[in-house]
């Protein structure tokens, strides 16, 4: 099971919990701080030069959120160090290996690190030749490809490791908030009681920031070279790749986004009988 970070993690919380106990959990982000334990966490860059913020931001309220978010990354991360909590933790191959003016993810003893294919996403032309050179390659030996965001690295990983059903969940382009930033009568049940106790009063503060800098998350990574492989169509680009080489596989994702179900009826629907969308 892949859950992501959009607010309709809350609205299938039940159903996320009932599926927990027969699945291994794949996650990222925040969902370190949940009431579930993973078998796999895939962290985040959660990086900025320290001494390049002031050309970074437009107002003192971006440089407040993004300080606010860097803050609650380092709670992730901590609580991912939990052995108990996160199996293994796989850090994403954006982090940079100086060690001065970085914000720094803690150690862990299960810490892994693959081998990694990086899509360079200057163009549709060349994501298209990268993700073509990255299929060429015969599955088993492949690395862990790196593309996009957090849901491909973790459909792919998937995919790799053999499992024959993946479930995804929290995947909500259309909505520029996450699960965790949402009202505490709506994400409490969501965050295990330590956690929750440990960044209540960071969470405050962001959610009111992130409210009137009004950011658009989805089209963050694009480019003005890149059209075909926006942000919605790569993930199913790639799901649609991953589906065509194993018929084996079922997918299923649950989500009622208006963006994932026109993307996924584009790329997917009536295509492949081993993928589902269930809104």
């Amino acid at each position: 099971m892949i859950l992501g970070n959009g607010p309709s993690i809350v609205d299938n919380w039940d159903s996320i919990l009932e599926l927990s106990d027969s699945c291994d959990i794949s996650g990222t982000s925040a969902i370190s701080m949940s009431r579930l334990s993973l078998a796999y966490y895939l962290t985040e860059p959660g990086f900025f030069l320290l001494d390049d913020l002031s050309t970074r931001f437009t107002s003192n309220m971006e440089f407040t959120r993004v300080v606010l978010y860097y803050m609650l990354v380092h709670e992730w991360c901590y609580a991912a160090g939990d052995s108990d909590k996160c199996k293994v933790i796989i850090p994403n191959p954006q982090i940079p290996p100086n060690q001065y003016g970085y914000l720094r993810y803690v150690t862990h003893e299960n810490i892994i690190v693959p081998p990694f294919y990086s899509v360079t996403e200057t163009s549709d032309k060349r994501i298209a030749s990268d993700l073509k050179t990255y299929f060429s390659v015969e599955k088993q030996f492949r690395p862990l490809l790196n593309f996009r965001s957090s849901i491909v690295r973790q459909l792919v990983l998937g995919f790799l490791l053999g499992y024959k059903t993946i479930s995804v969940f929290g995947l909500d382009p259309s909505v520029n908030s996450y699960w965790w930033s949402l009202d505490e009568s709506l994400n409490r049940k969501v965050f295990s009681d330590e956690s929750y106790e440990r960044v209540s009063q960071v969470l405050e503060h962001y959610s009111r920031a992130d409210s009137l800098c009004n950011v658009n998350y989805a089209n963050c990574f694009d480019v003005e070279s890149v059209r075909i492989f926006d942000f919605n169509s790569s993930i199913f680009a790639v799901l649609h790749l991953l589906l065509r080489e194993s018929p084996d596989v079922q997918v299923n994702f649950y989500c009622s986004d208006p963006a994932i179900a026109e993307r996924s009826s584009c790329f997917l629907m009536d295509r492949f009988s081993n993928y589902s969308l269930i809104t």
